[in-house]
């Protein structure tokens, strides 16, 4: 049995979009899913396809405050993550609500890191992978028009993780990794 279920957010934005009846709504939805889709099988040019021009990405928790003020910055973190194999998550949204405006929503997130890029905490092995579960609640702001593009991540991580897990090597982060998976 695979660590991570890839599809399980996707899956939350797909079940909201399948109820509403709200065309904007809905596109607003479909966007969402485009964007997890590609975060998650790590493509970082598909991600941006999904942004606004001057989307901004802000996050806080986890130990500091990050802006990514521009493409350029945002396209470098979605690469940096595919570099570090930090791409593949799972994403349990909790609460999510869908308006006019955007996308509000609560969960928890759960990534592989390498024990040296684990964030906030110290762990024992950095050359291990381990899986990082934190909880977090995320707003979306969307523009305007018939086909709505995410104009910023605002993203609020609680202060620290709520677990830590050293992976052990013959753990399988995921069962398949492909586009199939998110159909």
């Amino acid at each position: 049995m695979a660590v991570l279920d890839l599809k399980k957010g996707w899956d939350s934005y797909d079940e909201l979009a399948r109820k509403t009846e709200n065309p904007r709504h809905k596109a607003i939805l479909e966007v969402m899913k485009e964007h997890l889709k590609w975060e998650v099988l790590g493509y970082p040019d598909k991600v941006l396809e999904t942004v606004a021009d001057g989307g901004v990405y802000k996050f806080w928790g986890l130990g500091a405050y990050v802006e990514l003020p521009d493409f350029d910055a945002i396209r470098g973190f979605y690469q940096s993550m595919v570099d570090d194999g930090t791409n593949v998550l799972q994403l349990d949204i909790d609460h999510l609500a869908v308006a006019d405006w955007g996308i509000a929503a609560h969960g928890t997130w759960h990534q592989a890191f390498p024990g040296d890029k684990v964030p906030v905490v110290k762990v024992d092995d950095p050359g291990a992978k381990y899986l990082v579960s934190s909880r977090l609640a995320w707003f979306f702001p969307f523009s305007e028009g018939p086909e709505p593009k995410l104009v910023s991540e605002l993203v609020y991580f609680d202060p620290a993780p709520t677990a830590v897990r050293k992976l052990d090597p013959s753990e399988k982060l995921y069962d398949e990794l492909s586009e199939d998976v998110f159909s």
